[in-house]
């Protein structure tokens, strides 16, 4: 062990959905998802940023014309859409 050289760093690549902090983990990695693809798909990220519960998307208005960029976007941060799902 040597105590005198620099700390080896560590970086998790999956979260345990049962973990305390997952559902934050996933809220800002989802927010930061949107802010760098927000140039490419400005509507989506948009959507995602304001109209989103965890990772629940709830703007009925818009968002089935904007599907498709919302799933290019989120791609961009490796987060998959299962379905979607429309209640309305």
């Amino acid at each position: 062990m040597n105590v005198c050289g620099e700390p080896d760093t560590y970086v998790i690549h999956r979260v345990s959905f049962g973990d305390k902090y997952s559902v934050t983990i996933a809220t800002v990695a989802l927010r930061e998802t949107a802010q760098m693809g927000k140039e490419l798909y400005p509507e989506a990220a948009k959507i995602i940023m304001e109209n989103r519960y965890i990772d629940d998307i709830i703007d009925k208005k818009k968002v089935r014309s904007t599907t498709r960029d919302i799933e290019k976007l989120i791609d961009k941060g490796r987060f998959k859409v299962k379905g979607w799902i429309f209640f309305w």
